[in-house]
């Protein structure tokens, strides 16, 4: 497994272990399967120049590799002293393996080490799994809102983790 870290003009403090797992590379959201997990996974993915334009600000994006193509990754947008995930997606070929869970535990880490007091996230109210991982990292529910995601139309469920 190889973990890549994509933060364009933000460099990470990696240590020598680290450093084995994960490689930094601005290149890497050009890979069309981000943009193919996106269709698979979501009823309204982002096209690959969105997600371009995304990472092209402080926002940053880790990623799950497994034999030289994307099992997993996570967007992250970055606004002064909290972040948000934006979306959190594994390949349906990688499913179940612990893809996000990793990629998960990497945006954490480097949530901490860019000092933020926050990181927020809204989930389908359905989907369990997504849930029962966010809570295993200590997302807690802080509220929902109503109608949030079309195609199917459904609720979603804010939870915030605290970093302080």
């Amino acid at each position: 497994i190889t973990y890549e870290l994509n933060m364009f003009d933000n460099k990470m403090k990696l240590t020598k272990e680290e450093q084995e797992k994960y490689l930094m590379n601005a290149n890497w959201c050009n890979d069309v399967s981000i943009s193919e997990i996106e269709k698979s996974v979501f009823s309204e993915p982002w096209s690959q120049k969105a997600l371009e334009l995304f990472l092209a600000d402080n926002n940053f994006c880790v990623a799950a590799l497994q034999n030289s193509e994307v099992a997993s990754y996570c967007t992250v947008v970055c606004v002064l002293d909290e972040a948000q995930i934006v979306n959190v997606a594994t390949s349906e070929a990688y499913r179940g393996m612990g893809f996000a869970n990793d990629v998960l535990e990497r945006v954490i880490l480097e949530c901490q080490n860019r000092n933020l007091s926050m990181i927020s996230l809204e989930v389908r109210e359905s989907n369990s799994p997504a849930i029962t991982l966010y809570q295993k990292f200590g997302f807690e529910i802080a509220g929902k809102r109503k109608d949030f995601y079309k195609n199917p139309r459904e609720n979603a469920l804010v939870m915030i983790k605290n970093l302080v």
